[in-house]
């Protein structure tokens, strides 16, 4: 009789256990510029709360979470692919585990070539400082003109030619 009662223990234990476990499905993409994006397979996903797994041929995921419920924020402690950096960072830092039975709310991680990310970077940072430039001398030959028309003398010139 107390083993049968063990065993029913541990059976409701197990299905309890088991119903309470939520499950965010999930797929990775490869950036790849003006194309569309690709599914990017064998990028491991770590989460707080989930073992860690990898994404199939088709970029496919699936993480079993064993103690967060759906609208739970998922922490992710790492995802990885030798030479490939995330994308999306700010988007999967608010992710939430989805409903369960939910196959809408799939979460997407995107991942791109540390190449081309390395190259997208440089390319703003520089667009960024074009820009800043022409802000400058636009400024500069602002107050060069109110020097010119005798509005300001050369020590209020030199003044604001500092701030700038």
């Amino acid at each position: 009789m107390k083993s049968i009662l063990v065993s029913i223990s541990v059976i409701l234990g197990s299905f309890f256990s088991l119903s309470a476990q939520s499950v965010q499905h999930g797929e990775v993409m490869q950036y790849r510029g003006k194309e569309a994006k690709t599914p990017l397979s064998g990028v491991s996903v770590s989460a707080i709360g989930a073992p860690s797994v990898t994404s199939d041929a088709e970029g496919q995921f699936v993480l079993n979470f064993r103690t967060l419920h759906a609208g739970d924020a998922i922490q992710f402690r790492r995802i990885e692919l030798s030479g490939y950096e995330v994308m999306n960072t700010e988007a999967l830092d608010v992710a939430r585990v989805a409903n369960s039975g939910s196959t809408d709310n799939k979460l997407v991680i995107i991942l791109c070539s540390t190449e081309e990310l390395t190259r997208l970077r440089d390319g703003y940072r520089s667009a960024a400082a074009e820009r800043y430039q022409q802000q400058y001398d636009a400024a500069q030959r602002q107050l060069e003109q109110l020097q010119k028309e005798g509005k300001i003398k050369q020590a209020e010139y030199d003044k604001q030619l500092d701030e700038l």
